[in-house]
Formats: C-alpha cells, sequence, structure tokens
C-alpha cells in the first residue's frame, strides 16, 4: 500500500532498476569471458596459418600425412580458397533428349523437373492465361 507521499511511478522505476541491476550482475561474467574468448580465438586464427605453413613445409620436406599425423600433428584445418560461391550458382540439371513418357504427357512430370518446380512452359503458360494469375 503506498502513502500519499509516495510516487507509484518513481516506486515502480526503482523495482525495474533493482530487477534490471540483478540481470547486469549476471552477464557480467559472461562480458570478461566474450572479451577473453574472443582474444583466445584471434591468436587461435593467428596460430592456425603459421601451423598449416609449417606443416605444408614438413610435407615438402617429404614427411606423409600419416607419419606426422602419428607424431600428434593432426592436419591443419583447411579453408577452401578464393570467396565462396553464391546461392543458386550452380549449373541447372541437364533436361531429357527424349520426350515423355508414354502415357504420361505432363511436361512436370520430366524427370530433371525437382518437385514443386514448375518447368518454364509451366510458368510461361501461368503468366500468359488470367487464371494463372488469379492463384499466386
Amino acid at each position: 500500500m503506498t502513502t500519499p507521499s509516495e510516487d507509484p511511478t518513481a516506486d515502480f522505476l526503482r523495482r525495474a532498476e533493482e530487477i534490471n541491476q540483478q540481470r547486469m550482475d549476471a552477464v557480467k561474467p559472461l562480458a570478461a569471458l566474450v572479451a577473453r574468448r574472443t582474444e583466445l580465438q584471434r591468436q587461435l586464427n593467428e596460430l592456425e596459418e603459421t601451423y598449416g605453413r609449417q606443416y605444408a613445409d614438413a610435407e615438402r620436406a617429404g614427411w606423409t600425412e600419416d607419419e606426422l599425423t602419428a607424431m600428434d600433428a593432426a592436419p591443419p584445418v583447411r579453408r577452401p580458397r578464393g570467396r565462396p560461391a553464391k546461392k543458386g550458382s550452380r549449373k541447372p540439371a541437364q533436361k531429357p533428349t527424349g520426350g515423355t513418357s508414354a502415357g504420361n504427357t505432363s511436361p512436370s512430370s520430366s524427370a530433371s523437373t525437382v518437385p514443386g518446380q514448375q518447368t518454364r512452359s509451366e510458368t510461361d503458360a501461368k503468366n500468359a492465361s488470367p487464371a494463372g494469375t488469379a492463384s499466386q
């Protein structure tokens, strides 16, 4: 119960600050660990680069991967060279040269069509017909 001298808004904000302080106290150790983890990750990345070069030097000197692994020198993490391919940059599947199978004349049943994917002729037909645009 509040007395006439207490401000309900101030009381509400005080309680909110107490709750928020508890949350801040709980996240402080995490903040310190995030900073430490970031620094260790930077150091590891630097080490992996040097390790990879030294491992390659050992292989060029005649050591095999099996021999190095037997001595606890695991192969370095291999990263792909260059930029990663863009999504959808793969060539589409080749269409079969033959026609549709007997008894099934639907162009959507072609072996190269992925289920749920329309063929070009189906897309053209939908775009040309008013009924096709109403269902989209």
